[in-house]
């Protein structure tokens, strides 16, 4: 990974941070870098001034990945994760723009799959060398990953280039994985459909016993008027 940049959108306006080449904890407001962690993992952090206070603020990321596409014989192959499970940050929303090298003869030759723990998220071949994608909601420690295939002519050269097929095996994949997306979904629905009914089921319960404590107070009042008329 290189040409790590990082900026702050401010009202359409890009404000980009100086780069810094030193691990921090707390990185320096306004400043940024991009460098292999303790971990042996690549970090970019950047410094975001709230340390003691809140704000909603808007931040662009780009670096430049080498070899980062595969070259097969039918397709190639970009499969990235933008966003890790160690990120420790929730966002509002991520959203993500792919140009790729060439354009396609139509966006129905580029193939997009996108994966997030929380299946809340969108992404389209908007055309024919673009590809965007959008999570809401975004929930820290999970992950956003993005696989698209698209025409081999469009990546002349590669130092990743293999002699087979590759589209076969990632709908494969995929559909294993959507199957599995879609019965998470279900799940959940019928949750929230069980959790609706018991909190209906609890409101009516209520209003039961309120409407059975009305009856007796006026039964109570009642009998104290009849007793009274009785006496006087």
């Amino acid at each position: 990974i290189t040409n790590v940049q990082v900026s702050e959108i401010i009202g359409g306006t890009e404000k980009k941070f100086t780069q810094i080449n030193t691990l921090m904890y707390h990185v320096t407001e306004d400043c940024y870098y991009g460098l292999t962690n303790d971990d042996g993992n690549f970090e970019i952090a950047w410094g975001v001034g709230l340390d003691n206070s809140r704000a909603t603020k808007k931040y662009k990321i780009s670096y430049k990945v080498n070899d980062a596409i595969g070259r097969y014989q039918d397709y190639a192959e970009l499969y990235w994760q933008f966003v890790g499970s160690d990120f420790d940050i929730s966002c509002e929303k991520v959203t993500g723009t792919i140009i790729l090298p060439q354009n396609a003869s139509s966006k129905e030759d580029i193939k997009v799959w996108g994966h997030t723990e929380g299946l809340n998220g969108e992404i389209y071949a908007t055309d024919t060398n673009k590809i965007e994608f959008e999570v809401n909601k975004f929930i820290s420690g999970r992950y956003i990953e993005i696989r698209t295939l698209f025409p081999t002519s469009m990546v002349p050269i590669s130092n990743r280039t293999y002699t087979e097929n590759r589209l076969d095996d990632v709908l494969s994949e995929e559909i294993v994985w959507a199957n599995e997306a879609n019965a998470r979904r279900q799940m959940a629905a019928q949750k929230r459909k069980k959790v609706t009914i018991i909190f209906a089921v609890i409101i009516a319960a209520i209003d039961v016993i309120i409407i059975i404590q009305i009856i007796k107070v006026r039964s109570i009042i009642t009998s104290i008027i009849i007793f009274n008329v009785v006496i006087l």
